[in-house]
């Protein structure tokens, strides 16, 4: 089952545009930045957003609060992606390929939903079982 999605989710190594720093990146993200020459790294990322400069020390509350955003937006397209791709016997609906997005956020998600899903579906599954032994 891994290798079922291989094909949609490829990577391309690149470098960052701003600091040069060596990235891997899912060639389905590629689009958030619109161009191999604008991919930025985490770090220039989030500096691109704010006033920091390299070297600057964000504090924590800052980074957990930056964080618990991330994860609040990705949850959100990545469940609007599984809503539209998981059919009613719980098997991947795939009509949805990775070009049926319009927000390159969903695309992002899209992504990385089919390992999402069958990851932790198999996970749950091997926790019910190894509960129903006890």
């Amino acid at each position: 089952m891994p290798d079922l999605f291989e094909t949609e989710i490829g990577t391309v190594h690149l470098a960052c545009s701003s600091c040069g720093a060596p990235l891997e990146l899912a060639t389905s993200a590629l689009s958030v930045f619109g161009s191999d020459e604008s991919v930025l790294c985490m770090d220039c990322l989030l500096r691109q957003g704010s006033d920091a400069s390299a070297g600057t020390t964000v504090p924590l509350t800052e980074r957990i609060r930056l964080i618990d955003e991330t994860v609040d937006e990705f949850a959100a397209h990545l469940r609007n992606v599984l809503v539209r791709c998981i059919k009613p016997d719980l098997t991947w609906n795939r009509e949805y390929g990775i070009d049926e997005w319009s927000d390159p956020a969903d695309v992002v998600a899209a992504a990385y939903a089919p390992g999402v899903w069958y990851t932790v579906r198999r996970h749950l599954e091997g926790r019910d079982s190894s509960s129903d032994g006890n």
